[in-house]
C-alpha cells in the first residue's frame, strides 16, 4: 500500500485542485441530518472543498490561467478576497497560501503569519505542517505554528511525508532511492521506534508499518512504545476502527481478500470480501485509500458493490453501490447510476443522487457540483 498525500504543486496548481484530495478533515461530530437546499447557489468552476473553522476556499474561472482563491463564511460571503494563486483548509488558525510562486500560511482575517517562502507545503495538522524547498532537488521537512523548523529537511520528497495524527507523523528520511520511515512526535521530539520501508499515521494507537520480509514486503502494525504487536505478515492493511483493522490475504492486491484483525492479530470477521482501491480523501486520515471502519460502520466488496459492515460483520446495508464513501458525521456518499447522493446509516438516500458530484458535510454544509458549477447544500 502507498500514501498518496495532497500537495500543494506551485506549477501544477490546477492540476492538484482537481485530482488531489482535502488535506486531514475537521474532527466528526453528531449525525448531520440534511435539510438538502442550496444555501450558496452553484457558481463556483472550481471543487469548493470543504469548511474548516468556519471558511471555504473558493476560486475563480478555472479557465483562466491567472486564476484567484480566496475564502468564504458559512453563508457565502467572501471574507478573504481572492488575491492567491491558490490556498489550502483552515487547520489550527492557519491556511496554505501561495502568491508568486511560493506558499506561505495566512491566517482567518488573509494575514500571512509565515512569510510566502516555501516552494510545496500541506495544511497543518496537530499543530505541524510538512513543507519543501526545492533547491537542487527537494528538501522536506516539518514546521510548527510559528514557522519554526522541528525537523531536519532530509526528506527528499513530499510523496514521503505524512500529516499528524495522535501526537505523532511520519515520513521517508534519507535520499529518494534508500530513505527510511521514522516517526517524530509533533513536538519534533524523534520517537524511537526503528525504521521501516513505508508507514502510516497512528489509529486507535496503532500505525501500519511495513517490512521486508524475505523476498516480500508485507505489512504489520505498532503500538505507542514503538512495539510490533503484530507482525508483518499482510499484502496490506488498512487502518484501526472500532478494534478492528482490514487486511489483505493473497500474493497481491490483485489477489486478495479482506477480513478484519483485532489488536492481537487475531481475525475477527474472516477473510472474504474483495479488494478496491476508493479514495475517500475527507476521511479524516489523509488524502488515499481509506479502508476501515468509521462512526461503527466499515465499507466492503462484494461482486464489484459496495455495502456496510458492522464490528460484528453483520451486513448493515448491502452490497448495492458502485461507489460508497466513507461515514463522516452520520451520512456517507453513495453513486447511483452515475450520480451522487448521501445515505444514512440505515441504507436510506437522505439527500437524493442527483449531484455530478460532492463532498462530505461539515460544519452543515456540503460543496456539490451541477453542470460543472459547485455550490453548498445544508
Amino acid at each position: 500500500m502507498r500514501l498518496h498525500h495532497k500537495k500543494y504543486w506551485v506549477l501544477l496548481i490546477s492540476a492538484v485542485l482537481l485530482i488531489t484530495g482535502c488535506g486531514k478533515s475537521p474532527e466528526t461530530s453528531a449525525d448531520y441530518i440534511p435539510q438538502n437546499k442550496f444555501v450558496i447557489e452553484p457558481q463556483y468552476d472550481n471543487y469548493t472543498n470543504f469548511f474548516s473553522e468556519g471558511l471555504a476556499p473558493v476560486y475563480e474561472n478555472s479557465s483562466d490561467p491567472n486564476q484567484r482563491a480566496g475564502f468564504i463564511d458559512l453563508d457565502g460571503k467572501l471574507v478573504i478576497p481572492m488575491t492567491f494563486d491558490y490556498v489550502g483548509n483552515f487547520n489550527s488558525g492557519l491556511a496554505v497560501a501561495s502568491k508568486n510562486k511560493k506558499v506561505g500560511y495566512i491566517d482567518a482575517s488573509g494575514t500571512y503569519v509565515i512569510a510566502p517562502q516555501f516552494d510545496y507545503a500541506e495544511d497543518f495538522s496537530e499543530g505541524v505542517a510538512a513543507v519543501c524547498y526545492s533547491n537542487d532537488g527537494f528538501q522536506c521537512g516539518y514546521i510548527d505554528t510559528k514557522g519554526k523548523l522541528i525537523t531536519p529537511l532530509d526528506i527528499t520528497s513530499m510523496d514521503y511525508q505524512t500529516q499528524a495524527s495522535e501526537g505523532y507523523f511520519t515520513a521517508c528520511h534519507g535520499s529518494m532511492d534508500d530513505c527510511r520511515y521514522i516517526f517524530t512526535k509533533t513536538d519534533g521530539t524523534p520517537a524511537n521506534f526503528g525504521s521501516f520501508t513505508l508507514a502510516e499515521p497512528f489509529s486507535e494507537g496503532f500505525a501500519a508499518v511495513e517490512q521486508r520480509v524475505g523476498t516480500d514486503y508485507l505489512w504489520g502494525f505498532i503500538n505507542k512504545k514503538g512495539d510490533l504487536v503484530v507482525k508483518p505478515m499482510f499484502i496490506w492493511v488498512g487502518k484501526f476502527g472500532s478494534g478492528l483493522a482490514p487486511v489483505c490475504i493473497g500474493t497481491s492486491t490483485e489477489n486478495c481478500t479482506i477480513g478484519f484483525i483485532n489488536t492481537s492479530g487475531e481475525f475477527e470477521i474472516n477473510p472474504q470480501y474483495e479488494y478496491f482501491e476508493f479514495y475517500d480523501s475527507e476521511s479524516t486520515w489523509g488524502n488515499y485509500p481509506q479502508h476501515g471502519f468509521f462512526e461503527g460502520l466499515a465499507r466492503v466488496m462484494v461482486d464489484q458493490k459496495i455495502g456496510y459492515i458492522d464490528s460484528t460483520g453483520k451486513m448493515v446495508i448491502q452490497p448495492q453501490f458502485t461507489y460508497g464513501g466513507n461515514f463522516v458525521n452520520g451520512l456517507a456518499r453513495v453513486k447511483v447510476n452515475g450520480k451522487m447522493g448521501f445515505i444514512n446509516k440505515k441504507g436510506v438516500l437522505v439527500v437524493p443522487a442527483i449531484y455530478d458530484s460532492a463532498f462530505n458535510f461539515y460544519q452543515g454544509r456540503a460543496a456539490v457540483e451541477v453542470d460543472g458549477k459547485w455550490g453548498f447544500i445544508s
